[in-house]
């Protein structure tokens, strides 16, 4: 079982690290309190936010040849799991999976969302896995009779790395699921900056809210006192680096304790949030390379967005 005490010291050490920088930071993996992970549940039902339908259309539409490529008696490990949804449209494709595996770091999160798929998938072990998957980790002792892992990472979430971590990533995943495993991976394409910009800035502010309520998961991780009304959320794409950024602006001059120590920050300064990278499929199999080889991948008819079959 995890230490969660361990795992609520790391992340306070890891913010107060992180609000140190220049400029400072927070790590979107802490956006996914419950409240951050409901608010981007409906991020996702926007008309704006393409990317999850134009995704699921793609793994329904081609969930046969992915079932082969993955396998009978496979153990579907989804990183960064949440909601589950896409998961859903796989194991009701795959040829009897042994195990549906959730791995995330909103651990509270993690017994509601394997609850509900025991629920719809009632004969299937459910084996929730509390855990920091952007540092090394290990996947259980899966002791019962299976076939191979199977990873899936869906969503674009391999973005919010830079380029080369995003690489180690890949890797890190090709050691822990083992030799013959399988990635299923969902990744956004670049496109028409306009495009991107709408996803990301809904008229109904969700995103805006989103991005704010970091600082309330803060506060309750590291004892924190930000109010996040005193800042302001900005979400763009920069089409010369080839991704959409997140900060938070300070909408004035404030003091702000977290971990135990002052910080201080001036009008317009900038704590920046996320990075969410776009990749043509070239420049995805060259990250997966190091441990992964491809077999397949598949797009919608606008190729907006893209998802991949590799085996490691």
């Amino acid at each position: 079982m995890p230490d969660f005490a361990l795992a609520r010291a790391a992340a306070r050490a890891e913010i107060r690290a992180g609000l140190r920088r220049t400029p400072p930071s927070i790590s979107p993996k802490f956006f996914y309190d419950p409240v951050g992970s409901d608010l981007f549940e409906r991020i996702t039902r926007t008309p704006e936010y393409y990317l999850t339908p134009t995704e699921i259309g793609i793994l329904e539409g081609n969930l046969g040849e992915i079932a082969d490529g993955i396998g009978p008696r496979a153990v579907l490990a989804e990183i960064a799991a949440g909601s589950a949804r896409k998961a859903r449209i796989v194991l009701g494709g795959l040829n009897t999976p042994a195990a549906y595996a959730p791995v995330d770091i909103a651990e509270e999160m993690l017994a509601g969302q394997a609850a509900e798929v025991r629920r719809d998938f009632p004969a299937l072990r459910v084996i929730p896995v509390a855990a920091d998957f952007s540092g090394e980790f290990a996947f259980p002792a899966f002791d019962f009779d299976r076939g191979r892992i199977a990873v899936f990472y869906a969503g674009s979430s391999l973005g919010n790395f830079e380029p080369q971590e995003a690489s180690a990533f890949l890797a890190r995943l090709a050691r822990a699921a083992g030799p013959g495993s399988r990635l299923l991976l969902g990744v956004d394409r670049k496109k028409d900056p306009a495009v991107l910009n709408r996803a990301y800035n809904d008229p109904g502010g969700l995103n805006a809210a989103f991005n704010r309520n970091i600082l309330n998961n803060v506060n309750r991780l590291a004892e924190g006192d930000f109010d996040p009304e005193k800042w302001i959320p900005h979400q763009f794409y920069d089409e010369g680096k080839g991704r959409i950024e997140l900060w938070l602006e300070s909408a004035g001059d404030q003091t702000v304790r977290v971990a135990g120590e002052a910080l201080r920050f001036a009008a317009g300064d900038r704590i920046h949030t996320e990075n969410s990278y776009k990749y043509d499929v070239e420049e995805v199999l060259a990250l997966a390379a190091p441990g992964w080889r491809p077999l397949h991948h598949w797009s919608d008819p606008a190729e907006r967005f893209s998802v991949f079959l590799l085996t490691g």
